[in-house]
């Protein structure tokens, strides 16, 4: 036999379920700004190894209208998630932002700088010198800025 005080927690559960769902898909939403945001991740084969990235683009960056793009190379104790708001922010507002995992985790080792620095012109090169149909190249053209 179910009490009143069993039906009202079940309502109750059931109703903190559907806000919870409902919450959830504002979430990713207000994350992607309800569509204007395309996030893609893949992989970059540079001089310096395989390289993670996350790149957050606007819907309205396109061949023909292009957009001022950001390159992020977090620092030390973070990865490419860690400027995420500022990535979903600045791609709101019409950047493209371009997060790659660095690959140099060691500070205090003595050519951490050189390293990083390294690995910044590597993937610059590779992106720069990509067949125009490759998927990177095709994906972050108007990030890079051609000397």
């Amino acid at each position: 036999m179910t009490t009143n005080r069993q039906k009202l927690a079940t309502v109750f559960t059931v109703l903190f379920l559907v806000a919870s769902m409902i919450c959830m898909f504002m979430a990713n939403g207000i994350q992607r700004d309800h569509g204007n945001i395309k996030i893609s991740e893949g992989k970059i084969q540079t001089d310096a190894g395989k390289i993670t990235y996350k790149l957050y683009k606007p819907v309205s960056a396109t061949k023909d209208n292009r957009a001022p793009g950001v390159l992020l190379l977090h620092g030390y104790q973070n990865d490419h998630e860690t400027c995420r708001a500022y990535a979903i922010e600045l791609a709101r507002r019409g950047v493209v932002f371009w997060q790659l995992m660095n690959t140099v985790t060691v500070r205090h080792s003595p050519d951490y700088w050189k390293e990083a620095m390294l690995t910044i012109r590597s993937v610059l090169t590779t992106v720069k010198t990509a067949k125009p149909t490759a998927p990177i190249r095709k994906s972050v053209e108007q990030t890079v800025t051609r000397s």
